[in-house]
Order: C-alpha cells, then sequence, then structure tokens
C-alpha cells in the first residue's frame, strides 16, 4: 500500500475512506485516509491521549506513515503514533472477532512490547489485550501468569483461572496462590521477594508444598465473574462470556479466606531471604558466591553454583583428612572476594558461617571462643561434618560451657607441652586422649578442639605473660588447676611415665613445687578399693610403682565436674586467647578482657538519633506515619534521621539498618540484644 508516496509493506492497517467504530459516534481513529494531506517537516509538539490518523497535523501523519514503512520500532519515537497503529490491532483482533490472525496480531504487540516497553501506559494497555486476546484464542489458562511485580487489580487471565478451578472443586496449588498474592492488598512485598524473585519463588513452593500438600480448597462465591474489555482507543467494549456446565464462573476477587491462609508463608519465605537479600543490596555482582549461597535458606542449597563448588574442591584437596593451616587472607580472598589488611571480628565471623555450609569449620573460630588471627598466622582448616558433604543444615554453635572449658584446659596442656620448643608425639596422642575422654562433647566439638590443637602448635600463645599471669594467681586457685590437670591424666584409667612429664611442666609453669606432684597423686589413692594403676618409672620409691597405686576414682570424677571454678582460673590466665563467657571470669580477669564484646551497641550515634533507633528496635516494621511522628517528637527531621542512621550502620555493618519504604523495616538481626529491650512507652 502506498499512501502519500510512502510504500507500506507490512500491512496490518485499515487504509481507506471510511470505518465507522463500533460504539457508532464516528470514524474509527486507526483509519488512514488516503485523502487527508501529508507534509514532511519538524513536529513542535508531543502528541496527546486518543489520537486519532484524520485529527493528526499533516507533519505527524508524514511521520507516522514513515515509521510503518521503516519498520515499527525506531527508538524515541512519540509514542501517540505507536499507540495509534495499536488501536488497529486490536479493533482487528477484539473488535472484529479475526481469530484467524490472532497468532499475527499477538506476535506484533509483543514485538512492539520489545521495543516500547519502556513506556508503562502502552505496557499496561498491552498487557490487557495480551490477556484477552489469549483468551479468545486458548480459553481458559492452564498455567498461572507470571507476576513479577504487586498488582492493585486482579488480572483477567488470573480471574478466570482461579475462577474456573474453583468452579469445578479442584484445589488450588502453590503456583496459582502466588499469583493470587500478587493481587493480595493486605500482604506488604518487600524488598527480598523483589530482589530475589526466583528464590523466593522457589522458596514458597516448597513450603507451600509442606504446609498445604493437597492445596487449598475454596468455596465458590456468589458473585459470578463477566470480563469485559474497554479499547485502548475508547471506540469499543468487548465482553467474553465463559461457563462452566452452563453456569457463569464465579467472581474470586473478593475472597480473602484463602490469602489469609497463604499469606503468613509468603511473609516467612521474605524473612528467611532477607539477609541474602542484603547481601545482594550491597554486593549485587556476587550473587554466585559462597558468601550469597551460605545465606540462603535451607531449602535452596542443594545445587551450588559452579564457583562454590569450586571452593568445595579446594577445602577436599586441603582438608579432607586432616586440619590444614592456611594463611588467613588466603581464605578471606577466596571466600570473600577480597581480604582486609587486618581480620575483623565480623569478617571472620562471615567466613566461617560460610564455610559451615560447605561442611568445613576454621579455628580460630570467635564464635567457639577464639581470637582473631594476627597478621602472619594461620587458620586451620577442618572436615566438621563427619562425611565432607554439603550441609543443608545450621552450622555448630553457639559453644557449650563444656566446650569451652575443655579449650581453655586444652591451651594451657598444649602451652605447656611446648615448653621446651617442641611438642613429641607421645604428647600429641596425651592431647588427643583428652579431647576423647572429655565429658558433654559432641563429635563436633572433639573435631574443633583437635583442629585448635593443631592451630595452637603453630600459634603457641606468648608463655612469658601467661607465666607471668599464672605467678600473680593465689596458691590456691593453681593448686586447683594442678589437681584438675592431675584428674584429666588419670581419665583413662593410667597415669603413665609421658603423663607424669607433663604434669610436672605444668606445676613448674604455674609456680608450684613439682615434688609435691607425687604427694597430689598420693592424694587420690584408695588402698581399701580397687581402682587405675599409677605407673612411672620416675615415682617415688614409696610406693613401689611396680605394686601399683590406686586412685579413688569418686575423687577424680568430683575433681573432673568442678570444672567452673577451675575454668575461671585458667580464663584468667588466657583472657587474650581465649574468649571466655563472663560468668565463669573472675571479677579481676572481666576487667581485663581485651576481646570481650560489651561495646556500647549505638557507640557512634548521638543521643537523638540512639534514642530513636532503641525506640524503633520495639517493633520490626513502621508505618511511615508513626515513625515521622517518633522521629519529630525527638525533634529530627524524618528523612534526615534514617539518613544518619543507616550511615552509621554501614560503617558498624556494613548495610544498613533501617529499609526506607512504607513500611519502614528494622533490620534487628544486626543489633545487639541489648538493643531489642522494647521502649517503655512505646
Amino acid at each position: 500500500m502506498t499512501v502519500a508516496g510512502i510504500t507500506i509493506n507490512d500491512g496490518m492497517l485499515y487504509v481507506g475512506r471510511r470505518l465507522p467504530r463500533l460504539d457508532g459516534t464516528g470514524t474509527e481513529n486507526c483509519l488512514i485516509d488516503p485523502s487527508l494531506p501529508v507534509r514532511s517537516g519538524t513536529t513542535q509538539w508531543r502528541i496527546g491521549y486518543f489520537p486519532s490518523y484524520a485529527g493528526l497535523d499533516p507533519v505527524y501523519r508524514h511521520a507516522y506513515l514513515r515509521w510503518l514503512a521503516e519498520g515499527r520500532s525506531e527508538p524515541g519515537v512519540d509514542m501517540g503514533l505507536v499507540f495509534l497503529y495499536f488501536y488497529g490491532l486490536e479493533r482487528r483482533l477484539i473488535g472484529d472477532r479475526s481469530q484467524d490472525e490472532a497468532p499475527a496480531i499477538i506476535a506484533e504487540v509483543e514485538r512492539l512490547r520489545r521495543f516500547y516497553g519502556a513506556n508503562a501506559s502502552f505496557m499496561r494497555y498491552s498487557s490487557q489485550f495480551l490477556i484477552m486476546a489469549r483468551l479468545m484464542l486458548d480459553g481458559v489458562p492452564s498455567e498461572p501468569p507470571d507476576l513479577q511485580d504487586r498488582n492493585w487489580e486482579m488480572p483477567l487471565d488470573l480471574k478466570i483461572g482461579l475462577g474456573h478451578r474453583v468452579a469445578t472443586g479442584e484445589a488450588i496449588r502453590g503456583d496459582w496462590m502466588l499469583a493470587w498474592l500478587h493481587c493480595d492488598p493486605d500482604l506488604v512485598w518487600r524488598t527480598p521477594a523483589m530482589r530475589a524473585p526466583d528464590q523466593f519463588r522457589v522458596l514458597f513452593m516448597r513450603r507451600f508444598a509442606e504446609r498445604f500438600p493437597n492445596g487449598i480448597t475454596v468455596k465458590p462465591p456468589q458473585r459470578k465473574l463477566r470480563p469485559t474489555y474497554q479499547a485502548c482507543s475508547g471506540t469499543f467494549r468487548a465482553s467474553v462470556s465463559i461457563e462452566i456446565a452452563g453456569t457463569e464462573l464465579p467472581d474470586v476477587a473478593a475472597l480473602s479466606a484463602p490469602l489469609t491462609k497463604a499469606r503468613p508463608l509468603a511473609e516467612s519465605c521474605m524473612d528467611a531471604l532477607d539477609a541474602y537479600s542484603r547481601f545482594l543490596g550491597r554486593s549485587p555482582d556476587r550473587r554466585d558466591s559462597l558468601e550469597a549461597f551460605a545465606l540462603l535458606p535451607v531449602e535452596l542449597r542443594e545445587t551450588p553454583p559452579p564457583a562454590v563448588e569450586a571452593l568445595r574442591g579446594w577445602l577436599d584437596g586441603l582438608a579432607a583428612d586432616r586440619p590444614a593451616l592456611v594463611p588467613w587472607p588466603e581464605v578471606l580472598r577466596r571466600v570473600n572476594g577480597a581480604a582486609p589488611d587486618k581480620p575483623a571480628k565480623r569478617d571472620m565471623q562471615g567466613v566461617a558461617a560460610s564455610l559451615a555450609v560447605l561442611g568445613y569449620g576454621m579455628e580460630p573460630d570467635p564464635a567457639f571462643g577464639g581470637r582473631l588471627p594476627r597478621q602472619d598466622e594461620p587458620l586451620a582448616l577442618f572436615r566438621n561434618d563427619g562425611a565432607g558433604g554439603l550441609s543443608v543444615g545450621a552450622p555448630d554453635g553457639p559453644a557449650s560451657d563444656a566446650y569451652r572449658n575443655a579449650l581453655l584446659r586444652l591451651t594451657l596442656a598444649v602451652m605447656v607441652a611446648g615448653v621446651d620448643g617442641s611438642i613429641a608425639d607421645e604428647e600429641r596422642a596425651l592431647l588427643a586422649a583428652h579431647i576423647a575422654d572429655a565429658p558433654d562433647l559432641s563429635e563436633g566439638d572433639q573435631r574443633r578442639l583437635a583442629a585448635h590443637v593443631h592451630w595452637l602448635e603453630a600459634c603457641p600463645p606468648d608463655r612469658s605473660a601467661l607465666k607471668a599471669r599464672a605467678a600473680a594467681l593465689p596458691v590456691e586457685a593453681r593448686d586447683n588447676v594442678g589437681r584438675l590437670a592431675i584428674a584429666m591424666a588419670a581419665a583413662d584409667g593410667r597415669v603413665d611415665a609421658e603423663e607424669i612429664k607433663l604434669l610436672q611442666k605444668l606445676y613448674k609453669f604455674l609456680g608450684l613445687d613439682p615434688a609435691t606432684l607425687f604427694s597430689d597423686l598420693h592424694a587420690l589413692g584408695a588402698e581399701d578399693r580397687p581402682g587405675t594403676v599409677f605407673a612411672n618409672d620416675t615415682a617415688p620409691a614409696t610406693p613401689d610403682p611396680s605394686g601399683g597405686l590406686r586412685l579413688d576414682p569418686e575423687r577424680i570424677r568430683r575433681i573432673q565436674a568442678d570444672t567452673a571454678r577451675v575454668s575461671s582460673v585458667l580464663g584468667s590466665v588466657f583472657v587474650d586467647e581465649v574468649v571466655v563467657p563472663e560468668a565463669t571470669l573472675p571479677v579481676a580477669a572481666a576487667e581485663d578482657a581485651g576481646n570481650a564484646d560489651d561495646d556500647d551497641p549505638f557507640d557512634g550515634l548521638d543521643s537523638q538519633h540512639r534514642t530513636l533507633l532503641r525506640e524503633l528496635c520495639a517493633a520490626e516494621r513502621w508505618t511511615r506515619d508513626d515513625y515521622k511522628a517518633l522521629a519529630r517528637s525527638l525533634d529530627l527531621m524524618p528523612d534526615g534521621a534514617i539518613e544518619t542512621i543507616n550511615e552509621w550502620a554501614f560503617d558498624r555493618f556494613d548495610e544498613a539498618v533501617l529499609d526506607d519504604d512504607d513500611p519502614i523495616t528494622v533490620t534487628l538481626s544486626l543489633l545487639q540484644p541489648p538493643v531489642l529491650e522494647p521502649a517503655a512507652h512505646v
């Protein structure tokens, strides 16, 4: 077709002198009338709403015809021309019911959306058109629409699909329920669902199947569905009648009971993805990293990305059979992609949590009483899943009192065993036996302690400093440690020559007379009952070692059970090496604790912002109006206060603590427990 000297090859146009509107009020606005004047030139203004070819300026008619002839894809074209062309497509398919041409027209509208999808108005009208077109072509949809964002009005194809299932008594399965939730006015679609839509969908579907294995059955409402289509051009309306067994479909749009059942499930999925979402917000280019993978909910860790598989292969090659010492910067670079000049507690906690997902642990680990590695010190990596497979559960922790007490005793034992500059194989065997015989330790605790001992050999404590601290303790306290060490040595039923040597080193370290070691051993004797044997080539002549010395097992058990008091003494010695629970430290030791985590949780905030954040911690979500009222009651500008608090949070936590949305979300998990005490007047 040639109009005004411009040849248009691709058709899909109404061309002629007369085409009445379907509502009978004039000429169809998409009709190209060849008799109307066309002139090339420069356009001075934009085309308004509801354009018609007859009403266009001749210069715009020329621009429209050229756009049609040159492929209908020119970027930056006035959207009024795109809409004018679209009017003809909707008239042809929906107004004239030309179903034979439906596939070609649908394909053309989808092509236009690829070029002009940035225009929200065109996307909305073309979406409605495609829904109606597919209903006319295919009937009731078999799959729910793929809704990515919240919809304030339920799309027609979703209404029909849900209505058909309700009418036939079919339970609503997870994918249909998820689409329905996208239209739930009472569900707040938080950032995790929008930033990680694929993960959110998979998680919701799995949890829905667990919670509702047979779907959700919905009772049909009385209200009937009578779908209509209002043409984008404004020139006609069309209706669709869909019936089941002669009865109109029910309209489920007003139902709330199914949403009430499913809404908490969606909210729980957003909560579960919250940490993962915040990580992606900070590091969008590290979506496939181990850090990101470790933050996913357990249900989504079945298939690691290639980078995570490669990291697990590296770990398997290093530490599958025994703990391996690796420089801490290399571990951080492999796990986090970069290593700081100095390790921070938050860095090490994150690395440990990531490694746990791969079935590995590291020592020292701050979560288990370990201090931060110094500049030239390695980390001990070890397999901690018992089998070396991918761990889909939570990492170990927190450390039990039994573990912390055992860690203190072993730290002392390793230090004493290495007083002469090396640890003999026999001494290593004794340390391993002490780990195996320690009460109330899990297999994971034992593996972790073995790794820590391996690390202590490479990074021994400062003996001179520890010896000075031990010398400052009361004699009674040092005696308690010595007797506990004897009980540990006798736990296997025998105190042999190597154990005697180790105990002698310990007595010297504690400033105790080594000669009292044998009297302390004799104090455990009980000649009137059978017991364990004390065997020592260097023991005093009386009693005769060959005859054996009977020990009182009940007295040994009592000494072993009295670990809290002795651990408090050890804690005062190793306060810089092991983070000890406050309850087990004596007052003097607690005052000296260099690694104690007792910082002010709001350090760095002024009093007004500190008060505001403490008040906000009373709830996880605040409406914007409530937040504004609270901020203004403290003489703070609401938006400025959010910016100030989040700047502080980025310095402290590397992420924001307030999500500036409506409602405002408080990331309570970032804050220390003292912060979470509810404010009195909220």
